[in-house]
């Protein structure tokens, strides 16, 4: 590359030292302004290597396609809540070029383990994945506990072989919605979808890590997983999920499936977990920087916006109350940034 810049500059110097000799400047003509400008190039290379692209000033932004967290097609593109937080995070940092990329869990998981700098996640579960190579920012907000996500006409079968009091106490006809994850994956018989690389918190994830390799846990990773999993669920090829409020009514607000009127939710017994989520950057020098800017700016107000932009797509009262008792609970009581 420098021997070609310099190729071009004495192209250049020739093609001017004619022009200067016609204006009668001698038979030396410009040729040695050229001699301190090829010094200086062969002198310095890193600074030429340093004039390239300007990557510190370009943040790669990975956003999980999972709607309605991230809504990237369609007539409401952009108006998930986590679209919110990107839109917050390239006001809060102006000055630099944000490009977003789409990804999926199973590719996130990847990114987590890469040693590629100037990258950050608009909004994650830090993943065990990241610790040597991410850094991350005071959580965001926190997830409730996921429930699990079946077809109304199985409702009665569940709570007669799997359902709990709300003491803990197993019943059979007791109104809680309250069922035994512990034993409904352990049968073979019930369908179990579940979309690779998610995490939920407590026992669940080592529950479902257990049975993984199960042919009665069926594992999805393509785009929009969560998604795909609910069409699963409605078409009967799988039987129950575990799922998270928002997506639960994302099919019916998206006008695609009326799945508010087939799907119901049931607490998971025992499963109190509440799972913050953090903005995430390479574990760098430039990364840390990032999220040393952004931590200044997530305060309690930052948070309470970031619930407004949550509450649209909770749809009903009862998980509205759920999301935001799950607010107070985790902020109440932690303001710790984690290592």
């Amino acid at each position: 590359m420098l021997i070609h810049n310099v190729h071009i500059m004495w192209l250049n110097a020739v093609s001017l030292n004619r022009w200067w000799q016609k204006r009668h400047y001698g038979h030396l003509g410009v040729y040695w302004l050229l001699v301190p400008m090829l010094l200086l190039c062969s002198a310095s290379p890193v600074a030429t290597a340093r004039a390239t692209p300007a990557d510190t000033t370009t943040i790669t932004w990975y956003m999980y396609d999972l709607p309605p967290y991230h809504i990237l097609r369609g007539a409401d593109k952009g108006t998930g809540p986590l679209d919110f937080i990107y839109q917050q995070w390239q006001t809060l940092l102006p000055t630099y070029d944000h490009q977003p990329v789409a990804v999926n869990t199973t590719r996130m998981v990847r990114e987590f383990q890469s040693d590629k700098d100037h990258r950050c996640i608009t909004s994650s579960f830090i993943f065990p994945q990241s610790k040597d190579h991410w850094v991350w920012s005071k959580a965001i907000y926190v997830e409730p506990p996921a429930v699990i996500v079946t077809r109304r006409s199985l409702v009665s079968t569940f709570m007669k072989q799997y359902g709990v009091d709300i003491d803990g106490t197993p019943c059979q006809d007791c109104d809680s919605r309250i069922v035994d994850f512990r034993k409904m994956i352990a049968t073979q018989s019930l369908r179990f979808g579940h979309f690779e690389g998610r995490i939920y918190s407590g026992f669940v994830d080592a529950l479902i890590n257990d049975k993984i390799d199960h042919e009665h846990v069926i594992s999805v990773s393509t785009y929009a997983p969560g998604e795909g999993l609910m069409r699963m669920l409605q078409r009967g090829r799988v039987d129950y999920i575990v799922e998270y409020l928002p997506e639960i009514h994302w099919l019916s607000r998206s006008n695609q499936l009326e799945a508010d009127r087939e799907l119901i939710a049931l607490k998971i017994a025992e499963h109190h977990a509440l799972s913050p989520v953090h903005v995430g950057c390479t574990n760098t020098a430039w990364g840390n920087g990032i999220i040393e800017k952004l931590n200044q700016q997530i305060t309690p107000q930052f948070r309470a916006l970031v619930g407004q932009a949550f509450e649209p797509w909770l749809l009903d009262d009862f998980n509205v109350t759920h999301f935001r008792e799950a607010q107070s609970r985790y902020f109440d009581k932690s303001t710790v940034v984690p290592e």
